[in-house]
């Protein structure tokens, strides 16, 4: 979203005066009862399309040479880093402050609960069930910025976990990732199921997209199995506005150790966010049926209201109503988000009844979400709701529940790599562990062989790679161009081909590409005693070096590959550096 954007949605006059303030106003009851007889009832109709899957971007990913700017190759001494990231004034550069400043300074036009609260006379409990359960109420009634790190804090177990001596902490682990060096850029950041990262979003600039990225990447690290939460890249960018890296850290660390030992938070799991949808889908069809029923008849899906969940309404509300919603989740939890959902869609029934179609339908919702600058209006009728405190599925959503399949979201690996990387930027080692078999990610690249260590001798280059049956080679030509190949084959001199369909050719500089075996032929690494050649089609061959450290590339039916040295200087050309790396 773009700023212009985003302040004229910050204070947007209502499209339809009391479209926001239809049906229940009551006061919040201080206790939550349990009262509903209806919930088993038999339902003739369910949402059983699932929505758009989250994906990761492609394993052939393409860099072009105008986004490889000065950054890339650049690194920070992780000493010089954590001193960066406990300056407020580096911090300040996270976000455009402009738009940060009309958050802050946004009070919504009926609320005055901000100003009743004396945040400054309340104590936080450091314990975190204590914090959740004494502030629960307060919370409700809205936290000012001031206080909001003190609360997040203990809510979330964050300073809990902080003060524990068995634990590590992020220098450490930052250190465990990174080594003693940062990349000022990370190219490939885990995405959490995400198809992007939502920088956007929360109008994060450079400085606090890397910050976001280096949590990221840790938590990625930590957490191996948690490939499907959406939730987690958004957390993290709203927690930067008010936390330190290390806080920020802490906090969403916190929440995923205890959704790891069973307390339900947010969605870990694809099936974990169907099966919020469908809470929220019976319980439209219960206390909605007018509209539930209208939604049926126009082919809306619930799955519609699946962001509200992953995201906790980023991108739909206004930022200041979003935060005071995450306040909230923070404290309670799923059931939260779930009695919102539920009141902004039962109070603006009437006029969701006068939509005609799917498009209008959600559109219309895109600009009811929009408006919610009245919070403690919504939040009123959201907790006068009465819901039993443990939900169960009707039998028929459980075993729709059953059905669904996870994303294929493969395991992150950040691989570490304690040798200097003389050819390319060691960032760019972040593309090649896309494209290598998922089998090698989780191990690192060393160096096995290097031309200005051991010499320009291809004899010399087959003995020390003889005990090695997985090898990255990369080149350096004298045109600047660094190009290679995968092999996963011992390196012994025959008369036929070896390797597999896993092999590929890349291009590293300028650009950043794979040539993926095309299935035209397995004619892959041929080694005769005085050169090798990969790629060996009718056309010609991929890469061919031969004893004379020169070599030769041309387009190739094997791999789909142009000349890799560049159309103009493609045969007898010579390499200046070549670097040879295994894993372990």
């Amino acid at each position: 979203m773009n700023k212009d954007n985003f302040l004229k949605f910050l204070k947007v006059p209502s499209i339809n005066e009391n479209a926001a303030d239809v049906g229940r106003v009551s006061e919040i009851s201080d206790e939550l009862t349990v009262v509903d007889e209806n919930l088993n009832s038999k339902v003739t109709s369910i949402d059983t399309e699932e929505p758009e899957e989250f994906v990761l971007m492609s394993s052939d990913h393409k860099i072009s040479q105008d986004d490889n700017d000065d950054e890339i190759g650049v690194v920070i001494p992780l000493s010089e880093l954590i001193q960066k990231i406990k300056n407020w004034d580096y911090i300040n550069n996270y976000f455009d402050q402009t738009i940060w400043n009309e958050v802050q300074n946004f009070i919504p036009p009926y609320t005055k609960q901000l100003q009743d609260i004396n945040w400054q006379d309340i104590h936080v409990p450091d314990d975190r069930l204590a914090a959740k359960k004494g502030l629960k109420f307060l919370i409700r009634k809205g936290i000012t910025h001031r206080y909001r790190p003190n609360v997040w804090l203990s809510i979330t177990g964050a300073l809990e976990f902080s003060k524990d001596p068995t634990r590590e902490t992020y220098e450490e682990k930052l250190a465990s990732v990174f080594g003693q060096s940062v990349p000022s850029r990370i190219i490939k950041p885990p995405m959490f199921g995400s198809t992007c990262l939502p920088f956007s979003d929360h109008f994060m600039l450079k400085e606090g997209q890397e910050a976001c990225k280096r949590i990221l990447c840790v938590l990625a690290m930590d957490f191996p199995l948690v490939s499907c939460a959406p939730t987690v890249p958004d957390l993290v960018c709203i927690f930067l506005h008010f936390l330190t890296e290390k806080e920020t850290f802490n906090i969403v660390n916190a929440l995923l150790i205890n959704i790891s030992r069973g307390e339900p938070f947010f969605p870990v799991t694809n099936k974990d966010s169907h099966e919020l949808v469908f809470i929220l889908s019976d319980l439209i069809r219960q206390r909605c049926p007018k509209l539930w029923q209208h939604m049926q008849t126009i082919g809306v899906n619930s799955s519609a209201f699946q962001g509200w969940f992953l995201r906790i309404f980023t991108g739909d509300v206004p930022y200041a109503t979003m935060l005071r919603f995450l306040d909230i989740f923070l404290c309670e939890g799923q059931s939260a988000l779930l009695r919102i959902s539920l009141t902004i869609l039962y109070d603006n029934t009437a006029t969701l009844l006068n939509t005609t179609n799917e498009a209008d339908f959600l559109n219309m919702i895109h600009q009811i979400t929009w408006q919610i600058c009245n919070q403690d209006l919504i939040l009123k009728s959201a907790f006068n709701w009465k819901f039993k405190k443990n939900y169960t599925l009707p039998d028929y959503l459980k075993k729709t529940l059953q059905n669904i399949k996870e994303p294929d979201c493969h395991v992150y690996y950040r691989p570490r790599i304690d040798t200097p990387v003389n050819l390319f930027p060691s960032e760019l080692f972040e593309i090649i562990y896309e494209w290598i078999p998922t089998r090698l990610r989780i191990q690192d690249p060393y160096l096995v062989y290097s031309s200005a260590i051991d010499g320009y001798s291809i004899s010399n280059l087959y003995h020390k790679l003889r005990s090695y049956n997985y090898t990255l080679l990369v080149c350096k030509s004298n045109s600047n161009r660094v190009f290679g190949a995968f092999i996963d084959a011992y390196w012994e001199i025959t008369r036929g081909f070896i390797g597999s369909t896993d092999c590929f050719l890349f291009s590293l500089l300028p650009e950043t590409v794979k040539y993926h075996h095309t299935g035209a032929a397995n004619n892959i690494l041929h080694v005769e005693e005085t050169e090798f050649s990969i790629g060996v089609g009718k056309k010609g061959v991929g890469l061919k070096v031969m004893d004379n450290w020169r070599a030769e590339s041309s387009s190739s039916e094997i791999f789909d590959n142009p000349p890799l040295n560049g159309e103009t200087d493609s045969h007898n050309f010579p390499i200046v550096s070549f670097d040879v790396y295994s894993f372990k």
